[in-house]
């Protein structure tokens, strides 16, 4: 392979590589929020209740955080499944361009006189 070749593979590769890399960025930075806010509503911790009224109220919150819960758990999946087609061309792209790099560049052998 010609040396001009190589390297307009490589330059391809490297070009593919950051455009499923951007593609890959933004479902994984929305991925992110959600796993934020999932993280914060199960850190949450109460104090037990003085009167039956905060504990009707805290009841009604728990279930309301068990809901939210599972709807972000719920978003959270159906993202990260979104997202594999996206990670599996993104680790193909890597590969590339590591055996892209890593291919010797050999100098052509002169024809026999």
């Amino acid at each position: 392979m010609k040396a001009k070749e190589l390297a307009a593979l490589t330059e391809l590769a490297r070009l593919r590589r950051t455009k499923t890399a951007a593609r890959l960025a933004g479902i994984q930075a929305q991925i992110n929020v959600l796993e934020d806010r999932r993280g914060a509503l199960a850190r949450v911790a109460t104090a037990p209740p003085d009167s039956i009224d905060e504990a009707i109220m805290q009841d009604r919150w728990h279930r309301w955080r068990q809901q939210e819960l599972a709807r972000l758990m719920t978003e959270i999946a159906r993202l990260q499944a979104r997202a594999q087609p996206f990670r599996e061309d993104h680790a193909k792209n890597v590969a590339r361009v590591g055996v892209a790099e890593r291919l010797p560049i050999r100098p052509r052998r002169a024809a026999p006189d």
